[in-house]
Parts: C-alpha cells; structure tokens; sequence
C-alpha cells in the first residue's frame, strides 16, 4: 500500500540524487503546483483497492488496483496482482512493467519506467509513452539542468531531453542541488563536464585535477588542481573567480551562498566574505561563531569594532543577509522572516515590510504557508487562516494539516491515518475518507 503517514505537502518532491563514483540512484525528481497531478489524485477508500479521484472529488478511474502512482503528464503506474502496468488518464493499459517504480522530469514532460521484458530502464515521452531513450540502463535520473542522466553498471552518460547524447556512458559522477558534475580521468588528464540549471555544458580539463563537493548543505560541487606554482585552486561552475590557498580559499558553502576566508601574506585576517555562489559579495565581516538549520537558514556571529557582537542571519537559499534581533524563521511560500518572542510580530529579513498576526487567548500557531495564510489550534481544533480570516475549522480527532507548495491547497490527516484536502479559502474537496497516494 503506498501513502504517507505525515504530509507536509501533497506535490511531488523533488529528490536530489547523489551519484558517487558512477553508481546512479534511482529517484523521484518531480514537482508540481497542486496536489492534484493531472486534474486527479490516488486514492484508496475504506481500506480496500486504489484508484484515481478528481479535483471536484469524484471518482475517475475505478479503485480496483493495489498500488498506484501520481499521474505524470498524462501516465502513471499501478500495481494489480503481480502486473504491473502504465496506464493513461482514462485507465487504459499502454503498457505492463517490471515494477512500478517510476519518476518523471520536474516538467513532468519526461518518465523513467523499467521495461517487463528486459527489466532495464528507459525513458518515454509523458505525452504520448513513445521511447525517448531505449530501456537499456540501469538507472535514469533527471536532473537538474534539464538533461537524462543513464547509468550502466559503474559508468553514467548525459543525454538531452529528446534522447540525443551528450556525453557517452563512460563517466563517473556527482549530483548536487547547485550543479552536475560529470568527470574521468586518463593517463595525461582530468576530463570534467559541468552541468548547471539554463546553462550549456562546462567542459574543463584540466592535468591533476580533482573534482569534490565543498562541504556545507548545498551539496555545491567545484573542482580543485595544482598549479605550475603548487598552490591549490578551487573553482565553481559559473564562477569566473579562482579560490587560492593561503589566499582566498573557500571555506565553507551552504546551499547557494559560501564564506571565503581573506588573507594578508599568507595569514588569515579574520574575515570572511560572504559571497553567492557567482562570486558576488553580500557582506564581508570578521565572523566567528555558525550555526546552519535544516530550513536553510544560516546563523552567524561577528565582532563589532567596539567588541560587541553582532548577530547576522543569512538566507542560504535566497543568497541575502541582514543583522536581526529575533528569531529567523523559513515560510511555506520561502520567504524568510524575524519572528519576535511571542510569535506574532513578523520583519522581513530586509526590514522592509511587518506583519503582526492576531491570535486569541490559548490559540497556537501550528503551520505558516505565508504571514496572510497559517494554521492554528485550540483546545484540539485546527483552524485555516486566510487574509485575516477564519475559513475553516476542522473536526476534533484531525492530527496533523499542511499547505501544498503553492498554498492552494490543505492536507489534512486524521487519527485513522484517513486525509481530507481543503482550498485555501476553506473549501472541502475531499473529505476524511481516503488514503492519499505517494508521490511517483
């Protein structure tokens, strides 16, 4: 049975595959705006078979299956028995496969599906299940940038959307959230390929060359060599700068920012500079203390001129930075904002905007989507906010609800492990008497 126990959002996930050494992993790279991929959702009623529901909550294709998948573009996967098949948006079997493990591009144009016969992975156009890349891998995986990673044995290739290769299947390979690197090593080089979001490939080679992912949360990848004077450079795809040791090394990257230290003839001044991932500087200061959280947020001390210290907070992912008094806190829609101790008072990490949230007596903050959406709780009873208004109250025994990644949409979860979906204007699409499926 596929579902999930807790739901943060019903969108698909976009899954980050880490590729060492050649060895791809097979995962999930999909998103979508609502929690309903292709106008339907997977859904299971009473306990019994699986099937699909529309938006308006009715049932479109039959729950007859015992495991299904979200639709992408105009397929999914289900499992009867031991069959397992790709059907179409009406339920018709196109074809049956190996498992029904699939995944798609984050444009949902693309799947990856292992073929019955072969049992190898190949890649179909989501619009009309036409191959785009013969089912002859071991593993696929969309990423990032745009192109089909396919892995064979120990070896990885990249091929552009519409099956043409870009490199052959004889690399080895790094996977990060910022860049794909693709590299191999012979006798007299380092062959490295870059592969960055909107860009066209980076092609370096370089002689003792190394390739890395700087360490932080990012998961940045950059290259390292010795040059003729046997000083070691780091370099970053799409940064135009050289990071010397000794002289400017990076010394740690999170997510889509770095700190690179500053030297004065071989020693280190003491401050850093905080800097994108391009080399653009936000703001250099004599930092000392850091501390990363897992919503992206960087925690950081500095020492003022008069010995006091000054407390800097960074978003990580939208590369900015201010000096606060309070709590930084990550959104839903990602925005990130100063929370002030009783939790009502929300600054804009530039200082530009506020918003001060009214909360009766005994009513709890649970979930914010944005400082105009949220969730609360009293007394056991969850209540969706929208634009300074109580727009639904849900009934006692729900456990946990959630804005989907475009906030359109509320999950939420009852203490039978049963979900009902909710607009944001509060009203009920589903109600508490489905099982929701996994994401493809």
């Amino acid at each position: 049975m596929k579902r999930k126990s807790i739901i943060i959002t019903f969108a698909l996930a976009l899954c980050v595959a880490a590729a060492l050494v050649g060895v791809l992993a097979a995962c999930s790279n999909t998103e979508t705006d609502s929690v309903f991929s292709s106008g339907m959702l997977g859904a299971q009623k009473d306990g019994g078979l699986w099937g699909y529901v529309s938006s308006d909550g009715e049932w479109v294709i039959d729950a007859k299956y015992d495991e299904v998948t979200q639709f992408a573009g105009n397929y999914a996967a289900v499992t009867l028995g031991s069959k397992h098949m790709l059907i179409d948006s009406d339920g018709n079997e196109v074809m049956e496969l190996a498992s029904s493990d699939i995944s798609c591009n984050k444009e949902k144009t693309r799947i990856s599906v292992n073929e019955k016969y072969t049992g190898m992975t190949g890649v179909i156009n989501a619009e009309n299940a036409e191959w785009v890349l013969q089912p002859a891998y071991d593993n696929i995986v969309f990423g990032e940038s745009g192109y089909i990673y396919a892995g064979m044995s120990s070896a990885v290739g990249v091929f552009d959307a519409d099956g043409a290769q870009i490199l052959p299947v004889e690399y080895n390979a790094y996977l990060g959230s910022n860049a794909d690197v693709f590299y191999k090593y012979t006798e007299e080089d380092t062959e490295i390929n870059f592969f960055t979001p909107g860009a066209a490939p980076d092609k370096v080679v370089q002689e003792g060359a190394e390739v890395s992912y700087l360490s932080g949360s990012g998961e940045v990848v950059c290259y390292s060599y010795t040059d003729t004077e046997g000083n070691i450079v780091q370099k970053l795809p799409g940064n135009a700068n050289s990071y010397v040791e000794g002289e400017n090394p990076i010394y740690m990257a999170y997510d889509n920012v770095m700190l690179v230290e500053e030297y004065s003839e071989g020693t280190a001044t003491g401050t850093m500079d905080l800097q994108k991932l391009d080399g653009t500087s936000i703001t250099r200061q004599a930092f000392t203390g850091a501390t990363y959280k897992s919503d992206h947020i960087l925690s950081l001390s500095a020492n003022n001129v008069d010995g006091s210290t000054i407390d800097w907070v960074v978003d990580t992912l939208g590369a900015q930075a201010d000096t606060v008094s309070g709590s930084a806190v990550r959104l839903g829609d990602n925005t990130v904002w100063v929370m002030s101790e009783d939790g009502k008072t929300f600054t804009s990490l530039d200082g530009a905007s506020s918003k001060e949230l009214t909360l009766g007596e005994g009513v709890k903050l649970e979930f914010m989507f944005s400082t105009t959406a949220y969730i609360t709780s009293k007394a056991g009873v969850f209540t969706i906010v929208n634009n300074g208004a109580e727009v639904a109250a849900l009934p006692l025994g729900t456990l946990y609800v959630a804005f989907t990644e475009d906030g359109a949409y509320v999950s939420a979860m009852n203490n039978r492990g049963y979900y009902a979906v909710y607009k944001a204007d509060g009203t009920q699409v589903l109600g508490f008497d489905l099982q929701i499926t996994d994401a493809a």
